[in-house]
């Protein structure tokens, strides 16, 4: 009975994997449009940014809500409710758009409400993955997960890119909304079985109380600290150059040629994740991190000086390539160095200074470079600020030696932490 169970639950995986591939080719490509439609007629970056803003906020928020413990109970109706909501905000843009009365604030609640739909579709997918799938397949299940969204990432900037230049945005908002209703229909026929006994179900939002201990912990191991500041900082910087690719491409060349542009980005994320499953690093992994922060430095420097097509093209693929690999490393510290009691807390307090510090950066972008910074020089200057920042980091005594100033935690495995370091990644 229990294999039956688990036969059921993987084949009704593989349908919501598929539904799920679908509608974040939908969400890419209506991203990627919304953005270039907004920059296009206001000629913003500020309001540029905002459209990404609000596209990426439901994405760190809803899965703090309380409220969410609903939806992670009830997966299917959490995926419904996620395509749907996301499929009539993107036939609302679509009939706007038809009736020439879309306007910017328009592109803006829809982008929230579109992201904050997905947001419960992939914590619904999540959900069911802990609580349906069994734990020998679970890594897998969330591998097709995070495939199915980088190939998105790869896929739709071209394909957006292509129906805007050879029809209209209006083609884009309509194919959008079709793979929701596509989506739909994959799900509806989709039955799931029981949920699976044992550990493994979905994390609750984090208490106040896990606040608190989480923060009592990196006070007291200040390396850890300094280790989350640093990357709090390169989200910072990841958030500001990811605002000014669009404008800065569209500076210079079309909308087909930024496609392929972003396109390279989903590439170097694929190759780093990879590379990232692979690559075991230096004996001192803080040392990995800190010198892929040197070379990313590098890499903006050399995009804001020769601001090309074939230049930004290759700088967006390695400098994206560096991301898993980075987090691979430091998830391996992260894993060795907490106690199991307190890796729940410690990671949603690192998680929500990652996500902050990138919002701000989208923030902060858009008035600097409609206040007369020129998008080439604003890029340089964030390489030259990461590059002096990771400095610091080498001259930091309690981050560069944070592996051994730091003990593992009791029945640590460093084989173990590097696997789960890898797929982390």
């Amino acid at each position: 009975m229990a294999q039956h169970t688990e036969q059921r639950n993987e084949r009704a995986f593989t349908a919501i994997w598929l539904a799920q591939c679908i509608s974040f080719l939908g969400f890419e490509i209506v991203g990627f449009a919304a953005g270039v439609w907004v920059y296009q007629h206001t000629r913003s970056v500020l309001l540029f940014a905002l459209t990404v803003f609000f596209n990426v906020l439901p994405l760190a928020l809803v899965p703090r809500l309380a409220q969410m413990r609903v939806v992670r109970r009830h997966q299917r109706l959490g995926m419904v409710l996620g395509e749907a909501g996301a499929g009539i905000s993107t036939l609302a843009l679509a009939a706007l758009l038809f009736s020439g009365k879309l306007e910017t604030w328009h592109v803006f609640v829809a982008r929230l409400a579109i992201a904050s739909s997905c947001a419960i579709q992939r914590e619904s997918l999540s959900s069911a993955i802990q609580q349906r799938i069994a734990e020998p397949r679970r890594a897998r299940a969330n591998g097709m997960v995070d495939i199915g969204r980088v190939i998105g990432m790869i896929v739709s900037p071209p394909l957006s890119a292509v129906l805007i230049t050879g029809f209209d945005f209006e083609s884009v908002f309509w194919a959008g909304s079709a793979t929701y209703l596509l989506s739909l229909v994959t799900l509806a026929g989709v039955t799931m079985g029981p949920l699976q006994s044992g550990p493994g179900v979905a994390s609750t939002p984090q208490s106040s109380e896990g606040r608190k201990r989480a923060r009592s912990f990196l006070v007291a191991h200040p390396g850890l600290l300094c280790l989350m500041l640093f990357f709090a900082f390169t989200n910072l910087v990841m958030g500001v150059v990811s605002v000014l690719l669009t404008p800065l491409v569209l500076g210079f060349s079309s909308i087909l040629t930024l496609g392929f542009v972003a396109s390279a980005a989903g590439g170097g994320v694929l190759i780093g994740s990879v590379l990232g499953g692979r690559i075991r690093g230096p004996a001192q992994r803080v040392h990995g991190v800190l010198a892929l922060s040197v070379v990313q430095a590098v890499f903006l420097v050399v995009g804001g000086l020769m601001p090309t097509t074939p230049v930004i093209t290759l700088v967006t693929f390695l400098f994206l390539c560096c991301v898993p690999i980075m987090v691979s490393f430091a998830q391996g510290i992260w894993k060795s160095k907490v106690p199991e009691a307190l890796e729940k807390d410690v990671l949603a307090v690192r998680e929500g200074i990652a996500w902050c510090a990138l919002l701000l950066g989208y923030l902060v972008a858009g008035p600097l470079v409609d206040h007369g910074i020129e998008i080439p020089r604003l890029i340089a200057s964030s390489g030259v600020a990461l590059l002096l920042i990771t400095i610091v980091g080498f001259l930091q005594p309690r981050l560069r030696r944070v592996e051994k100033e730091i003990r593992d935690t009791a029945g640590h495995d460093p084989s173990e932490a590097s696997a789960h370091a890898d797929e982390t990644a």
